[in-house]
């Protein structure tokens, strides 16, 4: 799952992009208008800062990002690795793309990466959170299975989840704690919980159901995530069915919600597909 953090405005993604999509956004007119009022004119040079950067997805988002005329800060964990991404960027033809080192789960790097981007850029337009560790042994036949609306058995929960309105950060962490505590006592009902690749799933229905928490918290930003499809990457161990290419769509595409919205003479809407369905 891909979160990606911008200001701007809903549209409709077409059902030819693959994967799961959730937003954050409330589709009413008023908040549209206040958002557009925001955006500013189209000739101002978009900052992008893209996560877990140096290879497969992370990289097309930024090579896509890039063709669109956005300057791309590229992160990445490895230093080594960061700065080889963006040599192989630039031979291609990139000139407004640079590195900077980052691991998402030290605050020091977060620190250091914010405080760049404020003395180089002083502001961030979008943020593409595609860094993340897989954490599970690969099963080919249950990933190749996984693009499903079944992911969470549970009624109660599913209602719970589809609550956007109301749902809040406190319930969700009860709802997550529910499920590590079954699933450290070898107790992950079939009827309540996903009973294969049960924390890989329940994980992405979590940053579904926190996306639309985080729209309410930031009515002034544009807050969406985007399960990119079943990906030919390292973290499948290449056996996905889509190219990285076709994987980096859907997230680029929510990425230039904002510059969308400026060249567009109408109101677009988010077709949300709920993981929890």
């Amino acid at each position: 799952m891909i979160l990606i953090t911008g200001v701007g405005l809903p549209f409709e993604l077409p059902r030819v992009y693959p994967g799961l999509i959730a937003s954050s956004v409330n589709h009413e007119q008023a908040k549209f208008a206040a958002i557009a009022s925001r955006i500013g004119t189209c000739e101002r040079r978009w900052i992008a800062v893209v996560t877990g950067a140096n290879k497969g997805i992370g990289l097309e988002i930024c090579r896509q990002l890039l063709e669109k005329g956005i300057m791309v800060v590229l992160t990445a964990r490895d230093e080594a690795r960061g700065k080889a991404a963006v040599s192989k960027l630039q031979d291609g033809g990139a000139k407004d793309v640079v590195f900077h080192q980052l691991d998402v789960a030290d605050p020091v790097s977060i620190a250091s990466l914010k405080t760049f981007i404020h003395c180089q850029f002083q502001k961030l337009d979008i943020l593409v959170n595609n860094a993340g560790v897989s954490g599970i042994e690969l099963d080919v036949e249950a990933l190749s299975g996984f693009n499903n609306n079944k992911v969470i058995p549970s009624e109660t929960i599913k209602t719970e989840l589809r609550d956007a309105d109301n749902l809040t950060e406190g319930r969700l962490d009860n709802i997550i704690s529910s499920f590590l505590n079954d699933f450290r006592t070898n107790n992950v009902l079939k009827d309540t919980w996903p009973t294969d690749l049960s924390a890989y799933k329940v994980s992405k229905v979590a940053v579904a159901a926190y996306t639309r928490i985080l729209g309410r918290k930031h009515e002034e930003m544009c807050i969406n995530c985007v399960h990119p499809g079943y990906v030919i990457t390292d973290i499948t161990w290449n056996t996905g069915k889509l190219t990285v290419e076709e994987g980096a769509k859907g997230p680029v595409m929510l990425a230039l919600l904002p510059m969308v919205a400026l060249l567009a003479s109408s109101t677009f809407k988010l077709h949300y597909h709920p993981l929890s369905d």
